[in-house]
């Protein structure tokens, strides 16, 4: 009980917490479509309608502002935690079920990607409502109610789609083989209901080749054209799955190939496995997006732990687990030690964006107080524009890294858009993807951009015109 509400604590800890970049590109497409009335594909993105529905709900709660954008993961997160907990009592008893909830609750990327406002929360929810129902009985409403909950996943991010077919095998192998079938077919009903209504509506505002095309076909047909980087690749994984879990990563690979998880490794293996193989076949990679393995791995984990028989093994691992975890929140929380030192490569897995609210703040405010309410301001995020409520001059949300690929203008024509308006806040990673002649004619003394010194920042830069 302790760890879990240490781990609750910690990811309710979201006074300061910047908006992400995703996070606002939602809150941005959800805030123009509920004031201004456009269309959800008015925007350039290559997600579902689901988490846009699922913001805009959020700000009907709590408001339009930071804190829904933060809740709109971290009550997903929570739901999680409890329906973990429950989940793990159904499989494998109250030991595994007690243990699993103490190591996702501490769990540090848990922590730390909550209350971010990614999508992979959501889904991560609907697949473990989906999962419990499966676990509880082998009838057809259950599976009818699976297959409502994954094909919800469905509309909020496209690999949903390998989490609900490794859920479907999970759920038909636990029904007598008689039965498979009719179970299959009601949890099939399911997702294809859901399917159905989207398909439906995107038929009645004639847009259904826009969202195929962007959701689907673009990154299948012209995301790789840069190739797939494996040394990259496997740099990604150390960077986002061994640095922040150095003791529980290798153990829960043990655990998903022991036989002593007998109850729960199953499982682990239809939904952990789908987001492995997307995330090494994708032609991009970020650690959010194995947000929904992280409580299977913590279920396979504990179960794994418990039936070890060696009492000297078992509390040695438990130590190695409880020293990592409690670090890893330590340095998340308090940001200590400092930045820098022989270790950095690993503590910065641990550690929390730089970024701060009130710095966000501070630019949004500076906008507002040089632009009028109807005149857009142009950013290679949009962070600033929504906290501003300001429109992005851009025609595109944010610069994203493979637009280049994607698009045939690739980012030629930002600078036309920098015409146009007063203020730019560029993010300065970002700017390598933009005309390198331009960037270098920002900081000329003589044209028409001068950068704002007082809100210089690690992350972000930004110019007013003269």
């Amino acid at each position: 009980m302790v760890a879990v509400g240490i781990g609750i604590a910690a990811r309710l800890d979201l006074a300061d917490r910047p908006i992400d970049y995703d996070s606002a590109n939602y809150a941005y497409v959800a805030t123009r479509m509920s004031a201004f009335g456009a269309r959800y594909l008015d925007f350039f993105n290559n997600k579902p309608p689901g988490i846009y529905a699922w913001y805009r709900a959020a700000f009907a709660l709590f408001g339009n502002g930071p804190l829904a954008c933060h809740l709109t993961s971290a009550v997903p997160d929570l739901v999680v935690l409890l329906l973990l907990s429950v989940l793990a009592r159904r499989l494998a008893g109250d030991r595994v079920a007690n243990l699993a909830a103490a190591l996702y609750a501490t769990l540090e990327p848990a922590v730390r990607l909550s209350g971010y406002g990614y999508t992979e929360s959501p889904v991560a929810a609907l697949t473990m409502g989906a999962a419990l129902l499966a676990a509880w009985a082998p009838g057809c409403a259950q599976a009818l109610g699976a297959g409502l909950l994954m094909g919800t996943a469905t509309l909020f991010k496209q690999p949903a789609f390998l989490l609900a077919a490794g859920l479907g095998a999970w759920g038909a192998m636990r029904v007598p083989h008689e039965l498979r079938a009719r179970w299959l077919g009601y949890y099939g009903a399911g997702i294809l209901c859901v399917e159905a209504l989207l398909v439906a509506w995107l038929l009645s505002s004639g847009a259904l080749g826009t969202f195929l095309e962007r959701v689907f076909w673009q990154g299948v047909s012209r995301g790789y054209a840069g190739g797939l980087d494996l040394a990259a690749r496997a740099n990604d994984w150390r960077r986002s799955v061994l640095a922040p879990m150095p003791v529980t990563a290798p153990l829960a690979a043990l655990a998903l190939a022991s036989r002593r998880a007998s109850r729960t490794r199953a499982l682990g293996w239809a939904l952990v496995l789908p987001l492995v193989a997307m995330g090494l076949a994708s032609y991009e990679f970020y650690d959010h997006y194995l947000i929904p393995a992280l409580p299977l791995l913590a279920l396979v984990l504990a179960e794994w732990l418990v039936t070890i028989e060696s009492r000297r093994l078992r509390h040695a691992l438990g130590f190695g687990l409880v020293a990592t975890h409690g670090l890893g929140l330590w340095v998340f929380v308090t940001g200590q030690p400092p930045r820098g030192g022989p270790f950095e490569a690993w503590l910065a897995g641990w550690r929390a964006r730089p970024l701060t609210l009130t710095y966000q703040r501070r630019v949004a405010s500076y906008v507002q107080s040089r632009t009028p309410d109807g005149e857009p301001m142009l950013s290679t995020g949009t962070e600033i524009p929504y906290l501003a409520g300001r429109r992005n001059a851009y025609r595109f949300l944010g610069v994203a890294p493979y637009l280049g690929q994607l698009d045939a203008t690739g980012f030629s024509d930002f600078p036309a858009a920098a015409e146009h308006v007063r203020v730019m806040v560029l993010e300065r990673w970002r700017l390598t993807l933009l005309p390198k002649a331009w960037v270098e004619s920002l900081d000329a003394p003589s044209g028409p951009w001068r950068s704002v010194d007082d809100l210089a920042h690690p992350e972000f830069v930004v110019y007013a015109r003269r």
